[in-house]
Parts: C-alpha cells; structure tokens; sequence
C-alpha cells in the first residue's frame, strides 16, 4: 500500500525499536525480508559501520528468523544496487 498524497494524515512513530520490531517479526517473509534488506542498505549511507549496527541487524536477522543464505542474497542485492547508483553519478557526471 503507497502513501501517495495522503501522507499528511501519517504521524511519526514514537515506539521504541523494540516495540518495531515486534510488531514487524509478526508480519509476512517477504515483508520481514524488505524491512532487513532496507535497514541494511541505511546503514551503508554513511561512512561508518558500527559494531551497534552490526548488532542491531543480527538482532533482527535472528528476530525475523532470516537464514545466512537469505541474509548473504539481500545483502548482495543492497551491494548491487549502491554499485549501480554509483555508476550512473560516474557516467552523468563525466
């Protein structure tokens, strides 16, 4: 489901984490498995790594009951897609 132009009505969730990710460990696979590939491509926005994040996404990983080969398929996605982006800065910018 979009948001689309009703994104006014939306308010800011003020629960903890723990709290998310309760609430996300009781919804579908495939909605556990895009929450975790997202949190970890977040995490490459910047230029640090922390042993918090690295914490953080085992937590959930372990929570969403995702296996090592799931993790190691999204995580070459999240890398795929950060490599394109990128390629095409590189090309539009030469």
């Amino acid at each position: 489901k979009e948001i689309g132009e009703d994104v006014s009505k939306y308010k800011k969730s003020n629960l903890s984490k723990e709290k998310l990710l309760e609430y996300f460990v009781q919804r579908s696979y495939p909605t556990k498995n895009l929450v975790y590939m997202n949190l970890v491509a977040t995490s490459l926005n910047d230029d640090y790594y922390s042993v918090e994040e690295h914490l953080f996404l085992e937590k959930i990983q372990q929570a969403f009951g995702i296996s090592e080969k799931k993790k190691n398929e999204l995580m070459k996605l999240v890398y795929s897609e950060r490599d394109l982006r990128e390629k095409v800065k590189r090309v539009i910018s030469e």
